[in-house]
Order: structure tokens, then C-alpha cells, then sequence
């Protein structure tokens, strides 16, 4: 986790990151990733809702009929 006084982008203190990190430097966090993270997060509740409404589709055209 980044401290809240580091700004965005800047090098961090190396004697703080694990050493692979520090060998790497700074990389600013991709944003589609952060965006993927928070689809595949709420894929599962969209997914039963989607298939809630279609179960209620069918029912309502059955019922028409």
C-alpha cells in the first residue's frame, strides 16, 4: 500500500518495497486493470440478475399466452 504523503508516480523509498519492486522502480498502476478487477467482482451478481430477469420474461410471455 502507498503512503497517503508519497505523490503519484514518484520513486519510492527502496529500503521500504521488497526487493524486486525496488529493482523494477516506479510503475503507475494501469487503470484498465483496476477496472477488470472491479468487473470480474461484480460479474457474479450481474450474471444472476441477468439470468433473474429472464426467467421473469419467460414466465410473463407463458403467461400471456
Amino acid at each position: 500500500m502507498m503512503s497517503r504523503y508519497m505523490q503519484y508516480g514518484a520513486a519510492a523509498d527502496p529500503l521500504q518495497r521488497p526487493r524486486p519492486t525496488a529493482l523494477v522502480g516506479a510503475k503507475r498502476p494501469c487503470f484498465s486493470h483496476r477496472l477488470l478487477d472491479g468487473l470480474r467482482a461484480i460479474a457474479p451478481r450481474l450474471a444472476l440478475v441477468f439470468f433473474a430477469a429472464a426467467i421473469i420474461q419467460m414466465l410473463m410471455h407463458l403467461a400471456g399466452n
